[in-house]
């Protein structure tokens, strides 16, 4: 089944997350997906990924609809952004470009 249900929005790194997918550490500064599962009656955090991360995670490259849906906080100039992140896990490219323009 896939995880798509699990996507809570993208964001920049604020602190120190591990990627629930490769267990590495995100750098602070990184887009990073958040995740959120639903269990008993309510919405509970279950940490983020790599947005590099997100094709092996959801077994699937077309999440970046899901993605911008579930990031209503994020700018326009965020999205586009996020758009232009060249990684094939958000449908279009690869992701080290996202990586390379934070730091």
């Amino acid at each position: 089944m896939p995880r798509l249900p699990r996507i809570d929005g993208a964001e920049r790194a604020k602190g120190q997350a591990t990627c629930r997918q490769c267990r590495k550490p995100i750098p602070r500064g990184d887009w990073r997906i958040r995740l959120v599962g639903y269990d008993e009656g309510q919405f509970s955090p279950l940490g983020f990924i790599h947005v590099a991360c997100a094709k092996d995670y959801f077994e699937t490259n077309d999440i970046l609809e899901h993605v911008l849906h579930f990031s209503p906080a994020l700018s326009d100039a965020e999205r586009e952004e996020l758009r232009g992140v060249p990684c094939c896990a958000l449908g279009s490219g690869a992701l080290d470009a996202a990586s390379a323009t934070s730091q």
